[in-house]
């Protein structure tokens, strides 16, 4: 699969549904999550994962979740907003979702991920190519999810703290231009074009998941505005703040989250019927070679019967 599908395929559209229960039900898009998956004893949990913020704009108790299905369609998926769990303070929302085999997906999972180790391994610097998937709320049709890619690169590394709404957060500054919607899409690093560094293929694929759009970097002094550009383009600086992917790992590792793995799978085992064969060992007999010789004894001494003398 090319790396533009595959990582087409893991986003997801969060918004509102409109008259859900009625014969005509819309779909209104807030933003945009992606699958992740985890493994626990070969045992795939699947979780989506977006923004807080986004999660934040719903009024009521109902959170929609639009998916798409392999006939070409799409699901949509209501849940109760207490269902996602939330760091409030790096602007994540996960929520734990099995994922079926009718839609229409890809998921990320552990070795797709750009971890700090990945970052000095292969001395990843500003400047490298990145795109983003996610939700353009001009065009997303109505049937099923048209999510669109957007290029850009590394701006900065996640050294300094970044001033966002939710306090100081440590992320990337990605160049590209991030608008309303693209909340919550998933950043991948574009390798394809490292044409030299073959070792680097073997150890992933052609693109790594560097992290979640959490939202623009914009400026509201007039006096930014230079040469021909107009006040919009200045408020808007073409930066946006990314989460690191190794983030959003270490949350899907808590001991909520493994301990519902945990279970699940203890469950799964009981459900089996399955019972190991092995015959439980009898206690050692610690006379066991006296009353063995004890037998061997007596049989010598017993007499023949006559018919054998």
């Amino acid at each position: 699969m090319l790396l533009i599908e595959r990582a087409l395929k893991c986003v997801v559209f969060i918004g509102k549904v409109s008259d859900p229960d009625g014969f005509s039900p819309t779909f209104a898009p807030y933003g945009t999550g992606f699958l992740f998956s985890v493994f626990y004893e070969d045992t795939r949990f699947d979780y989506i994962v977006t923004c807080h913020h986004i999660i934040n704009l719903f009024e009521g108790d109902k959170v929609w979740v639009r998916i798409n299905l392999k006939d070409g369609g799409s699901n949509t998926i209501g849940v109760s907003k207490k269902s996602w769990i939330s760091d409030h303070d790096k602007d994540i929302s996960v929520l734990s979702q099995p994922i079926g085999e009718l839609l229409d997906v890809t998921r990320i999972v552990e070795r797709d991920i750009i971890t700090k180790e990945v970052l000095n391994k292969f001395e990843i610097r500003p400047g490298e190519l990145t795109f983003l998937v996610g939700l353009f709320t001009s065009h997303y049709d109505t049937t099923h999810n048209v999510p669109i890619v957007r290029m850009g690169n590394i701006a900065a590394l996640p050294k300094e703290p970044i001033l966002i709404d939710v306090g100081y957060v440590k992320g990337y500054l990605v160049e590209t231009r991030s608008i309303g919607g693209l909340s919550g899409s998933p950043v991948f690093l574009n390798i394809s074009s490292w044409g030299s560094l073959v070792e680097i293929k073997d150890y992933h694929v052609e693109c790594m998941f560097l992290g979640m759009m959490l939202g623009r970097l914009n400026t509201t002094d007039e006096n930014d505005v230079v040469g021909g550009d107009s006040i919009s383009d200045a408020i808007n600086t073409g930066i946006g703040v990314v989460i690191p992917a190794e983030v959003i790992f270490n949350m899907l590792n808590q001991s909520d989250f493994i301990a519902q793995r945990e279970d699940t799978v203890k469950e799964l085992k009981k459900k089996t019927h399955y019972r190991p064969c092995a015959a439980t060992p009898k206690p050692d007999n610690p006379q066991h070679k006296e009353d063995f010789n004890s037998l061997l004894t007596a049989a010598v001494k017993k007499k023949p019967p006559a018919d054998e003398t």
